[in-house]
């Protein structure tokens, strides 16, 4: 998702998956961005209202509505593939381990 105030990481992670040849699908409430530059396909998820935060709530439902769709179809060599550009990206695991003084900042 490419909304205002996104992550930087986010074009750096678009980049990625191109790399392993990905086809890239943005669903944003802008078609003109760095991400969307990247895209393969764009779908557009504004808001008609002006609000001060930005509604995610259509690009939510996409998301939802994907996702199950390719998880209906989605290969083991796929699901691979997906694990080993987490492990790359570092976004689902922990790089370093935690220190004691962290362990108790947390209780």
């Amino acid at each position: 998702m490419d909304f205002p105030r996104q992550i930087q990481l986010l074009s750096h992670l678009v980049r990625v998956a191109k790399n392993y040849g990905a086809r890239i699908v943005v669903l944003s409430n802008t078609l003109v961005s760095d991400v969307c530059a990247l895209a393969d396909v764009v779908i557009p998820c504004t808001a008609k209202h002006s609000y001060i935060f930005d509604s995610y709530t259509a690009a939510i439902s996409m998301v939802n509505f994907i996702g199950n769709e390719l998880v209906a179809c989605c290969s083991e060599k796929a699901s691979q593939r997906m694990e080993d550009i987490h492990q790359q990206i570092g976004d689902l695991y922990q790089l370093a381990p935690l220190s004691s003084a962290d362990d108790k900042n947390r209780s």
